[in-house]
């Protein structure tokens, strides 16, 4: 058995992140069960395939080794380091939001827009978190294929619902997002925005 411990480490990281989700899954209440479109949930089980999966068979049996490159140590603490943020950002991303979260695109009843805590920077906090996960993932497993995958199949999944989301968003809260969107960075904060006026 070949053991890897920045694998191990990322796979520890990853359980955490599904505690996170867990917790916030528990308060989730529809009427009806979400329904999500085929072409999105195939996407999002490509990228469950590719940062769970394969990360971890990786990390235990001596497969797809052909892809393996050298990184400095200092470069995997980095690693680490960026997935904690990842972590810390996406639990502070459902606390602020609290009820309003929904695992699709949708508006729920009596949503109200968050504007406030890591909203104030980001209008997609929950985004940023997955894609520094995708970033960890690539900083601490040193192969090209089982490092990147997560990342860029996360990206699919983002760009494939941002458009939806970005639209329902503003038809439902109107100008009131418009003028939200034009100071708050979506993924990335904006740097040189007026956050007061």
């Amino acid at each position: 058995m070949v053991l890897r411990p920045f694998v191990l480490a990322y796979l520890a990281g990853v359980v955490v992140a599904w505690i996170i989700r867990f917790q916030q899954i528990q308060k989730y209440q529809r009427a009806s069960k979400p329904t999500i479109p085929p072409r999105e949930l195939l996407i999002m089980f490509v990228w469950f395939i590719a940062s769970h999966v394969i990360p971890a068979i990786y990390c235990f049996a001596p497969i797809l080794t052909f892809a393996n490159y050298p990184l400095i140590l200092p470069i995997k603490i980095v690693g680490i380091g960026v997935f904690i943020v990842a972590l810390w950002l996406l639990r502070q991303s459902h606390v602020d939001l609290g009820r309003n979260w929904s695992p699709i695109a949708e508006i729920q009843t009596n949503q109200i827009l968050i504007t406030q805590g890591v909203y104030r920077y980001l209008r997609h906090p929950m985004y940023s978190a997955h894609l520094l996960w995708g970033l960890a993932q690539g900083l601490l497993i040193s192969n090209w294929l089982v490092g990147y995958l997560g990342i860029v199949t996360f990206a699919m999944l983002y760009f494939s619902r941002i458009a939806q989301e970005e639209r329902l968003m503003q038809e439902h809260f109107g100008q009131e997002y418009i003028n939200y969107r034009y100071k708050v960075g979506a993924v990335i904060p904006k740097l040189f925005s007026n956050q007061n006026g």
